[in-house]
């Protein structure tokens, strides 16, 4: 039955397992495979004092692959560097396709991440009275606790202690880290 099936990999192989499966997809497993999707996003990170765009998987340590599914085609796919099981496999029992919807839910969350907006989300993720430390701008070395969040704008007010007095500041949520 061919159908998309999740794919166990090697932590952080994911990349590097679908370009393996792309190249075979021409000659060795052209009857087997028919795509491979590795869902990611983009996330801006601060290392250095520099904004650094990286992307994260969604998934990670898995894959998203169209394959023809049968005993003989997961024992050729799992003998390829880097790929630990299909999902759902086990000896005597084939594992079923994600559903129609199922993949839509995955592939739509992908693209509306992507159109979201031009620019990538942080990384760093912070809650109301949660305390900061403030790594990059005017503020920095200085500590607080989050006093407000605004997503549209990509802000954090933290409230800051300057001069004995508690001080709120608009920071860029990539200016911050957790304690």
């Amino acid at each position: 039955m061919i159908g998309w099936y999740i794919v166990h990999t090697s932590s952080s192989q994911e990349k590097r397992v679908s370009g393996i499966l792309q190249g075979k997809m021409e000659n060795e497993l052209k009857d087997i495979v028919y795509d491979v999707k590795v869902p990611v996003e983009k996330v801006v990170e601060m290392k250095n004092s520099k904004k650094v765009s990286k992307e994260r998987k969604f998934f990670p340590g898995y894959i998203l692959v169209k394959m023809e599914m049968n005993n003989e085609n997961v024992k050729r796919l799992t003998m390829i560097p880097g790929i630990a099981n299909v999902l759902g496999f086990k000896t005597g029992k084939l594992p079923k396709p994600l559903t129609e919807k199922e993949l839509n839910n995955i592939l739509n969350k992908v693209e509306s991440v992507k159109t979201e907006s031009e620019k990538p989300i942080s990384k760093v993720f912070v809650s109301v009275d949660e305390k900061v430390k403030i790594i990059d701008g005017p503020f920095k070395g200085f500590q607080g606790i989050v006093e407000g969040i605004n997503m549209e704008k990509g802000l954090v007010k933290v409230s800051v202690e300057i001069f004995g007095r508690p001080t709120p500041v608009d920071l860029d949520f990539l200016q911050i880290e957790k304690l």
